[in-house]
């Protein structure tokens, strides 16, 4: 048996529980696997002695002192940690957006060559057959100059005649000065739409007033306050 070592071994045992007991709180598992290893240590030196009994002098006769075997040493089972099971949600399936339509097309402006191959050539003037017609002709075409303020803003430029009148307007035009034909009224202001100055459009009034007799007293009024509304149109 090596007592140096067994000695060293206790000097260690004793240091280690000083160490513990002047730690107040719990042993440190580092402490206590530690401690263990310098007692099996001190155990295996105590076991690893040649003389496996010891003599004792007891009343003068030797007694045989029989050394315990070796303890078996059980390994305890290790634990092993298992960490707990985390779930990640599925993060949610994309959705396309709803396609969106397209718009059609705005169809094609004309050019300006091909409106005016679509423009008539003015009316002729009309041969008047009596000083009393030309001067009914005329008083169509009568205007004074606008002096009062609302007067001026009812004579603004209108840019599109199709849209010019209102729904009671168009209704009294159609039926006193178009003979109830709403194509004619309609065809006229698209006509009267394409021309450049109020000149132009002035045969083509001249010939509708002959057709249907805007002259006449009960349409003269009529006639004047729908060739005002046109005259806008070049203004």
């Amino acid at each position: 048996m090596d007592l140096q070592q067994a000695k060293i071994l206790l000097e260690k045992i004793a240091s280690l529980q000083k160490s513990i007991a002047l730690n107040k709180g719990p042993m440190a598992a580092i402490e206590r696997d530690l401690m263990l290893s310098y007692i099996r240590q001190l155990y295996e030196v105590y076991m690893d002695s040649d003389e496996p009994t010891l003599s004792a002098k007891t009343g003068g006769n030797n007694e045989e002192v029989k050394v315990a075997p070796k303890p078996i040493e059980v390994e305890q089972p290790r634990t092993t940690y298992t960490p707990p099971k985390i779930e990640i949600p599925e993060p949610p399936k994309y959705t396309a957006p709803p396609k969106q339509e397209t718009p059609p097309p705005p169809p094609p402006v004309p050019k300006v060559e091909e409106i005016k191959r679509e423009m008539p050539p003015p009316a002729p003037p009309i041969q008047r057959s009596s000083s009393n017609s030309q001067q009914n002709f005329a008083a169509l075409f009568d205007f004074r100059q606008a002096k009062e303020l609302s007067e001026k803003l009812g004579e603004r430029t209108i840019t599109d005649l199709t849209k010019a009148f209102s729904i009671n307007d168009r209704l009294l035009y159609i039926n006193e000065l178009f003979g109830r034909d709403n194509n004619a009224f309609n065809d006229s202001l698209l006509l009267m739409n394409k021309f450049e100055n109020m000149e132009d459009a002035k045969s083509l009034l001249i010939n509708l007033a002959e057709q249907n007799n805007w002259t006449d007293e009960e349409k003269l009024e009529i006639a004047q306050s729908f060739i005002k509304t046109v005259r806008r149109r070049y203004v």
